[in-house]
């Protein structure tokens, strides 16, 4: 993961498994990132996924507030081997 073309170290990932998939079952894990801006995950079964991270960055000048929130997602599905 990279931000104005930084790695971002020490983030937190937050994965979903999404109830979408009808399983009625919803997880969460959290990893953090590597000096890279990188995680490494397996899986544990099949469904859709929702990696989450957020980071926080000062404004650019002139803007009404000091910080910006930034949120990064992505949407996966992992099928049956």
């Amino acid at each position: 993961m990279l931000f104005d073309g930084q790695p971002l170290a020490g983030k937190k990932v937050d994965i979903y498994r999404s109830p979408m998939d009808l399983s009625n079952q919803h997880s969460a894990e959290s990893l953090d990132t590597d000096a890279q801006g990188r995680i490494t995950w397996t899986p544990a079964r099949p469904g859709i996924y929702l990696p989450l991270v957020r980071h926080r960055a000062t404004a650019p000048a002139g803007a009404a507030a000091p910080m910006y929130g930034h949120n990064y997602t992505l949407t996966f599905r992992v099928l049956d081997p």
